[in-house]
């Protein structure tokens, strides 16, 4: 801003009455102000930094954009913009209004129509305001930068009132009395150990003359009799009455014990120079300040820079210190001199042929216009702080490497976990003994188990290596919300809840979320709200608030209406429940990793304290926070703010596949080679596929090995199931080998990896034909492999990939649309339907039930499914592929309660339409 145009002050005017804007800057303008005009809300914030105005000026009401109280909340949430005084415009004379605006941040107001009276007194006066309030900020800074000067002066400081109470005192002085600083303020005190006959002294004197200096020789300090030089000053009130004293002390024993001469100001000031621990270097300035040369050097900087002082007097400043210019101290000396004003030349490391050190100075310019730099060797202290940036950095790096071993870690549990889950599945198709098919279903869920956790520390792992990212996608709010709902409401039940879940009517469907991240925080945060309550409720309230929305004024002004452009929202969810509660004290621990509630019956709600520790994490990266609310044996309330959520067209419903079983296919003769250093992974993927007769399986153990099969043996297979990670060449590698050789070049190669990075998996879609994550399960298997080699399945030939699946979200049973007689035939129809699931599905439901293991639960989703696309029922649809994506991810929690939910899913299907 041009100083010309801070003559009587700057005025930014937002209005969106051209009218008003006029009058206002006539009015203004013509006292001298200069205006800035614009005509709304949201070109006053945009220029506001720009033209850092003295005051604005803000109208109320300002359709179609932001009011002014937006505007003004806005402006006092800027720290740069926060102290700017707003004045509010408005014909608005109520009081409501009134009070609206000063809770907005606006300091006073102006009537329509205006008075130019009003208008100049009121800016006049938050003006003035406005400029006092300035400098008090100014004095303010430069009370606090000489607190600082006088805190590095070694002499003894203090400040006394007229009662000789102790208003200031800076560290060398409290030195002296053996105490702090803070414990002398307020109080009575002999500062420089003075007797009471030496104290009034100094009182009288400093009183009658204005200022005093001398010597008190009867000073007691520590025991030992000490003589101390002070100087004093008197310090008067606004009205020019005595108001305290001031005095600086300096401990001036030694210097006059060494001789009597010496007690002059020029041998006091050479003991005093020579006891100093910082090193102190006197120049005069020659060559109209071109350089310096040495007049004194006392003895700490002898012993600091290696030299004698007589070999330096009379000696130029470049030539005793030759790095001194490229070092910058010789720029400082000759602005110090120009200006007279002291500097200080932070830590800074010096070198030259003969010494090197880094050297913290201090610059002042003696009234003979002499140059005194004070500076003391830092070197050890810059060595200290270098070894603890490297400590931070040896820190940092070795938290990179827990995460890098936590992934690589994962990968080596996941490879023999994928024989433990694959085997014991297989054993367990095969058994026909109930108690071992047990015992085998809980070897395959403790691996599950395992894995959960695997996944969960994975992810804290990427977090803290700052590696997680996410993937935003249109997610359809409300179903999420109703997926979770059917999840947790048979769990809720048998404790006997109340389960609620409260969406705003007016929540958009579609918002721009990472849907797993989001889904897993809410699972967290509702499994733990169901758990830990035994009575009472869960309750989950989800709504959006946004600012507003582009076009909505016009809509209320009755123009004629249309689309309005959405912004973001903020998303927030909250979790409420009446469930033990949570210390107040122990809010922050339940955050922490591997930390759980102190007093938690482990044996009673198990979990190993990660859950809430990586949804905060998750929650943070997704631009958001949670906070709690909870009182032990009432309850708590888990509340989620995710800001700036972009609002998206609703996702189309699902498909999910009409297939038969996939494990049911009938492939052509094909030739396959299994690349796996892992014997077990071999033989699992050999068991897999022993009933598949028209395979026949190569195994190589390693990538050279595949490799010489290939060109040495001059096989060549149909398909390759390649490992990633192999001693030697690995999957990436070996696979990039096969696709440079013409006589392989055209052979699928699908990858087998252990790793869960997204970057991996990013990488590893771009490279391979196919992708398979261990723990590989059958029906992955044979589902991955169907995309590539030919089969036929119930009669249709597939040649390279499935058919398109059927989208049974998409069919409705609706009823409601057709004629009575229609009705009553579809009610007909659906009562036989619903006979014929209860007969072919609850026994076997009930029967699974009792075993519980994968195969039987994806068999009877994928039957369930094809029976929801004969009859067209899309609630069963639903199910069924939520229960059928469960088992194929092997999400036990999760089939556990989607099973126990079958009985009133059937259930609601009967209610339909009134039957």
């Amino acid at each position: 801003m041009l100083e010309a145009d801070r003559l009587q002050g700057n005025v930014l005017i937002a209005d969106d009455n051209p009218n008003n804007l006029t009058v206002l800057r006539k009015i203004l303008t013509e006292q001298g102000y200069k205006v800035y005009p614009v005509l709304n809300g949201e070109l006053a914030l945009k220029v506001v930094h720009q033209l850092q105005p003295d005051m604005i000026l803000l109208d109320i009401m300002m359709p179609p954009g932001m009011n002014g109280y937006e505007v003004c909340a806005r402006l006092k949430s800027d720290r740069q913009t926060r102290d700017i005084p707003v004045l509010f415009i408005s014909a608005l004379g109520e009081a409501d209004y009134k009070a609206k605006a000063f809770e907005a941040g606006g300091v006073d107001y102006i009537a329509k129509p205006f008075q130019v009276e009003e208008v100049l007194a009121r800016v006049k006066t938050h003006l003035s305001l406005r400029g006092m309030q300035k400098q008090l900020q100014d004095q303010n800074r430069q009370l606090q930068f000489q607190s600082m000067l006088l805190e590095q002066i070694k002499d003894g400081i203090a400040a006394v009132d007229m009662e000789g109470k102790i208003t200031y005192i800076n560290e060398s002085a409290a030195r002296l009395t053996g105490k702090m600083p803070a414990e002398l303020i307020g109080k009575k005190a002999f500062v420089f150990g003075e007797s009471p006959e030496s104290r009034e002294k100094v009182i009288q004197n400093t009183l009658r003359h204005g200022k005093w200096e001398g010597v008190i020789a009867d000073a007691v300090i520590g025991g030992s009799r000490k003589i101390i030089e002070i100087r004093t000053w008197l310090v008067r009130d606004t009205d020019q009455k005595p108001g305290g004293m001031v005095g600086i002390g300096t401990d001036v024993t030694e210097k006059i014990q060494v001789t009597d001469i010496l007690r002059q100001s020029e041998a006091r000031y050479r003991e005093l120079f020579e006891s100093m621990n910082s090193g102190v270097a006197v120049y005069e300035a020659v060559n109209d300040g071109e350089n310096f040369v040495f007049r004194e050097f006392n003895r700490a900087g002898e012993k600091i820079e290696g030299v004698k002082r007589e070999h330096i007097i009379g000696k130029p400043v470049t030539e005793v210190f030759p790095g001194v210019r490229a070092f910058g101290l010789l720029e400082v000396l000759q602005r110090v001199w120009r200006t007279g004003r002291p500097e200080v030349f932070p830590p800074a490391l010096y070198s030259d042929s003969h010494r090197a050190g880094w050297r913290e100075s201090h610059i002042y310019k003696l009234p003979s216009g002499e140059i005194v730099s004070v500076y003391d060797d830092v070197t050890e202290k810059m060595k200290v702080q270098q070894e603890l940036l490297k400590a931070k950095e040896t820190a940092e790096t070795a938290n990179r490497s827990k995460s890098e071993f936590l992934a690589n870690m994962s990968h080596e549990i996941r490879t023999p976990l994928n024989a433990i889950m694959g085997f014991s599945e297989i054993l367990a198709s095969e058994s026909q003994n109930f108690r071992q098919k047990t015992f085998l279903q809980n070897i395959h869920a403790s691996g599950k188990a395992l894995l959960a956790l695997i996944g969960d520390i994975l992810d804290l792992s990427k977090i803290e290596a700052g590696r997680l990212e996410l993937y935003p996608e249109p997610v359809n709010i409300k179903n999420l919300i109703n997926e979770i709902e059917v999840i947790f409401s048979e769990k809720a039940e048998k404790k006997g809840l109340d389960f609620n879940f409260l969406i705003d009517k007016d929540m958009p469907e579609g918002l721009m979320l990472d849907r797993v991240r989001f889904r897993q925080i809410l699972i967290n945060l509702i499994d733990n709200a169901v758990k830990f309550t035994h009575h009472g409720y869960v309750e989950v309230a989800v709504r959006g608030q946004r600012l507003g929305v582009r076009g909505q004024e016009r809509q209320q002004s009755g123009a004629s209406p249309r689309t309005p452009h959405p912004s973001p929202l903020t998303l927030i969810i909250e979790i409420a429940d009446t469930g033990i509660g949570i210390p107040r004290d122990q809010h922050r621990l339940i955050f922490e990793s591997f930390q759980q509630q102190k007093g938690q019956k482990i044996g009673e709600y198990r979990g190993t304290g990660l859950g809430l520790s990586l949804t905060e994490k998750l929650i943070h990266k997704m631009n958001g926070s949670i906070s709690i609310q909870s009182e032990v044996g009432k309850g708590s309330v888990f509340r989620i703010v995710l800001s700036d959520v972009e609002i998206a067209e609703a996702p189309a419903p699902v498909n999910i596949s009409s297939d038969p079983d996939e494990t049911e296919a009938e492939f052509k003769p094909a030739a396959i080679m299994i690349v796996d250093d892992a014997a077990s992974s071999r033989e699992l993927i050999r068991a897999y596929l022993k009933d598949t007769a028209a395979f026949s399986l190569i195994e190589a153990e390693s990538g050279d090995h595949a490799l010489a099969l290939l060109e040495e043996k001059g096989i060549k297979p149909d398909l390759i199931l390649m490992d990633l990670k192999m001693p030697g060449k690995n999957g990436y590698e070996t696979t990039e080998i096969i696709r440079n050789n013409k006589k392989s070049a055209e052979i699928p190669v699908i990858a087998l990896t252990a790793s869960a990075m997204e970057k991996d998996k990013k990488i590893i879609a771009n490279f391979f034909s196919g992708y398979l994550q261990k723990p590989v399960s059958k029906s992955d298997l044979i589902s991955e492999i169907k995309k590539i080699l030919s089969c036929e399945v119930s009669g249709t030939t597939q040649e390279t990939s499935a058919a398109e699946p059927q989208n049974l979200a998409s069919l409705p049973y609706n009823a409601s649309a057709q004629t009575p007689e229609k009705k009553e035939e579809t009610k007909k129809n659906l009562s036989d339907t619903v006979k014929m699931l209860k007969k072919e599905f609850i026994p076997r439901w009930e029967e699974i039930r009792e075993v519980f293991f994968i195969n039987d639960i994806t068999e009877f989703a994928e039957n369930l499914k094809a029976f929801a696309v004969k009859h067209r029922i899309s609630l069963l649809a639903d199910y069924s592929q939520r229960l059928y994506d469960n088992a194929w991810s092997i999400n036990i929690e999760e089939m556990e309660s989607l099973m126990a939910e079958f009985p009133s899913v059937v259930d609601k299907i009967e209610k339909l339409n009134g039957i």
